[in-house]
């Protein structure tokens, strides 16, 4: 059984990254958020941003969508409902099924809600409904939201040109967002986690698809871009911070429109640069581990709430106090070593076989 085409081993390898990411900042919290201090700094508050690992995959899902589907064919509206059939098919048979293991197995609800939790999965609801087989899986709610406005981008961009269509769907998102906020004050925060806000980060991911598409190549010094991008990305994870967002008062989600953007511009930026040129980062990350992490990346995503939870009741159970820096760093190599199989079993499974078949039943 082949794999799944179109893989860029740099963006694995940055799909590695967001996946690692995201699985550190769950058990840094389910560790009670421990502190390590180094002449009365906190050394893990700057390493942290690693754990915006779902604002990352926003980008490079903002890239591949664009990228690829730009790359092979002239996109029309007879595309689109086809386009969606393939994301579903990509997506759903490890999402249905992991939603109802988490739901065997952590689930103390009724009957009706725990139906009403498979159905939020089966329907992508997952970033509105208050029926969450579990709190991380909000991004596939997203992550649809995505996938509705990509094709119409895909479609204009043929009849307008890519920079009138991509300016008229950013300034339209743009006033939506300011718009809810100055309306609803603190009431938009729920807002924060649809694509009205989120929008920002798949874009930065669709301008780098674009640019890598046509070729560019940028001629500044690669370590130095590095640099510049990675100050960016922190720059706009500070603006995100309580103590920043606090002074907006009940508009603090105009913060995090500055915040998305800059975070996410930063992401991209370090992802085209190691796209393009070769520099220190990119020597880092682009390795056969990473890749290969990254090929599995969304089954490691998907398993990762059940595995480092399971690992994490136990350690703070037996070994030792809520807190304790060490045993998250146990528990953080422990549930990396166990997700390994365990993401490639599912994707295997689930990702490739059950995709193909799929596909097959289609034509």
């Amino acid at each position: 059984m082949s794999e799944l085409p179109n893989r860029i081993r740099v963006l694995d390898s940055f799909r590695a990254i967001a996946a690692l990411g995201v699985l550190w900042i769950h058990i840094w919290t389910i560790h009670g958020q421990p502190k390590v201090y180094f002449h009365n700094m906190d050394i893990l508050m700057p390493i942290n941003i690693v754990g915006n690992g779902v604002d990352l995959f926003f980008v490079i899902s903002g890239f591949c969508m664009y990228y690829f589907y730009a790359k092979s064919s002239s996109f029309s509206s007879n595309n689109f409902f086809g386009f969606l059939v393939k994301r579903w098919q990509r997506l759903s048979p490890v999402f249905y099924f992991c939603t109802l293991v988490y739901i065997l197995i952590f689930s103390h609800s009724s009957g009706l809600q725990n139906i009403l939790k498979f159905l939020t999965s089966v329907f992508y609801l997952n970033s509105i409904s208050p029926y969450n087989a579990e709190g991380f899986m909000w991004s596939l709610g997203t992550e649809w939201q995505f996938y509705l406005i990509i094709p119409i981008l895909l479609i204009y961009q043929n009849k307008l040109g890519f920079n009138r269509t991509i300016s008229l769907i950013t300034i339209i998102f743009l006033l939506i967002s300011i718009v809810s906020v100055l309306i609803l004050g603190s009431k938009s925060d729920f807002l924060t986690d649809q694509i009205i806000f989120r929008y920002f980060e798949f874009l930065w991911g669709i301008i780098i698809g674009r640019l890598f598409l046509l070729g560019y190549v940028p001629k500044l010094n690669a370590n130095l871009l590095v640099v510049v991008f990675a100050i960016m990305a922190y720059t706009g994870r500070f603006f995100l911070t309580d103590s920043i967002l606090q002074h907006g008062g009940a508009y603090r989600n105009l913060i995090k429109i500055v915040g998305y953007n800059l975070m996410s511009m930063g992401f991209a930026g370090l992802i085209y640069i190691c796209l393009t040129l070769n520099n220190f980062l990119k020597k880092l990350v682009d390795n056969k581990l990473f890749s290969f992490i990254g090929k599995i990346s969304y089954s490691f995503y998907l398993w990762h709430g059940l595995v480092h939870i399971i690992i994490g009741n136990y350690l703070i159970k037996n070994l030792s106090k809520h807190g304790d820096f060490k045993l998250a760093i146990i528990n953080f190599i422990v549930s990396s070593i166990l997700l390994i199989p365990i993401s490639y079993a599912s994707y295997y499974i689930f990702e490739v076989r059950a995709y193909h078949l799929l596909q097959k039943r289609n034509k």
